[in-house]
């Protein structure tokens, strides 16, 4: 005789017997075991979508690279383009410049051989009604006065330059020479002049640029002098005190 014992089930009011499991135990719900051809389609399928994937990284590298390459030389080009217009402008503006200096250098040689018989004289008071004929005979006399010359210094031409302000009337006048001579002697000997006229002063008629340069080489040489000055002063005082006995 069988013994059965009811198992209470989870659908309705039916009950299952331990019979009933052994007999039928169910539904298998464990996954079946790999083999090992199924592993390994799996890992080729991988490898070669990894190496599809590779493929195709490097190959969108390698066009990057391409494209990176080609927009660097074009770059490159455009660059030795530029660097060479530049190049040639400056060397036209470098020609310009020696041009202009070499125009400018000539024009003042020709304004200090114009100016060669001319003196500028500073510090006269001007005339009422000053004309140009009235200006020159003051100039004679005055000339006539400090150096005792009369027929031996003759003046061409006397004119002041620029118009006369209220800040300065007494504009400086262009002294014109008829002989090189004349305007040598007086511009040898114009200290005479400034004892007898101290207000008056003579000046030589050189172009701006001129005077430019030689006021600054002027300075240049006071700058050397005084340190060539302090140097020596320095030197002797070291040279003293090094020859003096110490206690």
């Amino acid at each position: 005789m069988s013994h059965r014992k009811d198992i209470p089930c989870s659908r309705g009011n039916k009950r299952r017997s331990s019979y009933d499991l052994t007999d039928n135990p169910g539904k298998n719900t464990k996954s079946p075991k790999m083999t090992d051809t199924g592993t390994t389609t799996i890992l080729d399928a991988i490898n070669n979508l990894k190496q599809d994937l590779n493929t195709k990284i490097d190959a969108k590298i390698d066009g990057l690279k391409c494209e990176i390459k080609q927009e660097i030389n074009n770059l490159s080009a455009q660059f030795r383009y530029l660097q060479d217009r530049i190049t040639k402008t400056e060397t036209h503006q470098n020609n310009i410049v020696r041009r202009l200096d070499s125009q400018e250098a000539e024009l003042e040689k020709i304004q200090i051989d114009i100016g060669r018989t001319n003196l500028i004289l500073h510090g006269l008071p001007i005339a009422i009604n000053e004309t140009n004929h009235v200006l020159i005979s003051k100039v004679e006399n005055i000339f006539s006065e400090t150096f005792g010359l009369h027929n031996e210094l003759l003046v061409s031409d006397a004119f002041r330059l620029g118009k006369s302000t209220v800040e300065y009337p007494n504009k400086p006048i262009k002294i014109c020479f008829q002989t090189l001579e004349g305007r040598n002697m007086v511009w040898t000997n114009r200290d005479k002049l400034q004892k007898l006229y101290s207000d008056m002063t003579l000046k030589d008629d050189v172009p701006k640029a001129t005077r430019i340069r030689r006021a600054v080489n002027w300075k240049l040489q006071q700058s050397q002098l005084q340190l060539s000055t302090a140097y020596a002063s320095k030197t002797s005082h070291n040279n003293v005190t090094s020859m003096t006995p110490k206690n």
